[in-house]
């Protein structure tokens, strides 16, 4: 728009193109076809920094990845506390990701308003993860099913979560679904573990704590753990309600609390965000 009222753009034309395979996009920005390429996966990272031609910019998102974990067929907290133990998150970290991301001791991110900075991460323990299964009645483990959408990363996750979990006497069986797909069978609350993600995209802790964890939200929005309390339902309407800023915080503290109390909802890692580019490009703010 040539009359803008800072003076005409030196862009002329603006093309946005859906590539929705991680590796194509990386393709068609080392081949020129495009200029920019968002969300380039971190196991591109490598091939994109040895290009002269190319930049990265990597900042950390507002999302998280994470289990969810179906409270109405594993009902036992010492089950779910098992599954949390036995799931090394730095070898997720390290083998999926190549170390582009933060290891999440909490289920938001630092950069949402709401996270608490004083979540410590719980380290790896798989022999605590064998004793608790034994409390719980299975010191032969049990058999349990893991779905998944078809991206490549998740499936990988998925991988190694099947690999540890086989170390503490739990046999996950995984099974991988179109996206589509994977949205409406997840609703139906019919099987016992999800991996999932989840974009804070407001940056406000309501939009991550309210749809996946109020009970109202259990059929026909994020609320995959078909998680229920009271307690949990009462302080979040408290908090979506509230115009002060501590208040809030303070409401969101005491909610996290009790999620990582219940465990509904285990999470893994928060990815960071990467975006590639030509080094010709400037001004370009992520």
């Amino acid at each position: 728009f040539d009359k803008f009222f800072q003076g005409e753009p030196k862009i002329k034309n603006l093309v946005f193109m859906t590539i929705p395979e991680n590796s194509n996009r990386l393709i068609a920005l080392e081949t020129g076809e495009i200029d920019i390429a968002y969300d380039i996966s971190s196991t591109d990272v490598k091939g994109l920094l040895k290009d002269d031609n190319l930049k990265l910019v990597s900042k950390s998102s507002l999302g998280t990845d994470f289990v969810s974990i179906n409270t109405k067929k594993i009902t036992d907290k010492r089950v779910r506390q098992a599954i949390e133990l036995g799931v090394n998150k730095e070898d997720i970290s390290t083998a999926v990701f190549e170390g582009m991301t933060e290891l999440a001791p909490s289920l938001l991110a630092p950069s949402v308003f709401g996270y608490d900075k004083n979540v410590k991460l719980k380290p790896y323990n798989p022999e605590k993860a064998k004793e608790l299964l034994k409390e719980a009645g299975y010191p032969d483990g049990f058999n349990i099913k893991l779905w998944v959408n078809d991206e490549s990363t998740r499936v990988d996750m998925c991988v190694i979560i099947q690999d540890q979990l086989k170390a503490v006497g739990i046999n996950v069986e995984i099974e991988v679904f179109e996206w589509g797909t994977y949205l409406s069978k997840t609703l139906e609350h019919n099987k016992q573990l999800y991996l999932f993600s989840w974009n804070v995209s407001s940056g406000d802790a309501d939009a991550a704590l309210y749809p996946m964890f109020h009970s109202s939200q259990r059929n026909g929005s994020a609320n995959r753990s078909n998680y229920v309390s009271k307690e949990a339902d009462e302080l979040l309407d408290r908090a979506r309600n509230s115009v002060n800023e501590d208040e809030r915080n303070l409401l969101y503290k005491q909610v996290q609390d009790i999620l990582q109390r219940d465990l509904p909802h285990y999470t893994l890692v928060f990815p960071k965000l990467n975006l590639g580019m030509n080094k010709n490009v400037e001004g370009l703010i992520m």
